[in-house]
């Protein structure tokens, strides 16, 4: 989500859904919360073969919004919205500038 849509300034309940991510309706083919989020922005959307001409641009992007996100590093995450993937990230964006 991050790579398309900057989550600063966005209110407590849609940080809710995107973080319970439930099932839009109860129908087992439902897309979920955040895939039906980044279907509306990008207006075409395969969770199982994405393209990746719509996110790889934009890695340093979401790397800087989740960084932005992540109030305390030190934080236990088991009940947040982030992941701190944006740090496995920022290290292959390093060895890859390095090689």
């Amino acid at each position: 989500m991050l790579h398309i849509r900057s989550l600063s300034g966005v209110s407590r309940a849609y940080k809710d859904n995107l973080f319970k991510n439930k099932r839009i309706s109860r129908a087992k083919s439902a897309r979920k919360f955040i895939e039906n989020e980044i279907l509306e922005i990008l207006e075409s959307y395969n969770k199982s073969n994405p393209d990746t001409s719509k996110f790889l641009p934009y890695v340093e992007k979401a790397i800087e919004r989740a960084e932005e996100l992540d109030e305390n590093q030190n934080d236990d995450l088991l009940h947040k919205l982030e992941t701190r993937v944006y740090k496995l990230a920022q290290s292959i964006l390093k060895l890859r500038n390095i090689n």
